[in-house]
């Protein structure tokens, strides 16, 4: 497994951990007592975001596409992550390339354009952002984050 600090205002309050197969559970999050602020309450790498912010499912998926994107930890939003989300100008959503990914995008876009601002939901043609052509990663940066 990978060892993945969660970061806020600089501080490390949570933590995840990634296993290194696609195979069975990939993500093991820390329990309650040794995180400072919960990991669902707050977006991984948001230290990073400016005036946009690409919302996608993991840190695999942040680690890819760079600055400006934040993960969920998962397809299940909570409130606190969609109000933090609602607060940027500029929100795209891109999760996951599968149905029900797809199928709660639609539902968090919902959610978070009834904040002032612009959200678009965004697709690739690959399973997932940690696996999107460079091509695809730059297009995408360029598009939202420049």
């Amino acid at each position: 497994h990978l060892f993945i600090p969660i970061h806020l205002n600089g501080e490390v309050v949570s933590w995840t951990t990634r296993s290194i197969v696609d195979t069975g559970r990939r993500y093991k999050s820390a329990p309650v007592n040794c995180e400072s602020v919960p990991h669902k309450e707050t977006l991984y790498g948001i230290d990073h975001v400016r005036h946009a912010v690409i919302v996608v499912e993991g840190p695999t998926d942040v680690w890819r596409i760079g600055p400006g994107a934040v993960a969920t930890f998962g397809l299940v939003v909570t409130q606190q992550q969609a109000i933090t989300i609602g607060k940027y100008p500029l929100r795209v959503v891109l999760f996951d390339n599968e149905p029900n990914a797809q199928r709660l995008a639609d539902k968090l876009c919902n959610e978070i354009s009834l904040f002032a601002g612009e959200t678009y939901k965004q697709r690739m043609d690959s399973k997932d952002p940690a696996s999107a052509s460079n091509e695809d990663i730059k297009e995408l940066r360029k598009r939202y984050l420049s």
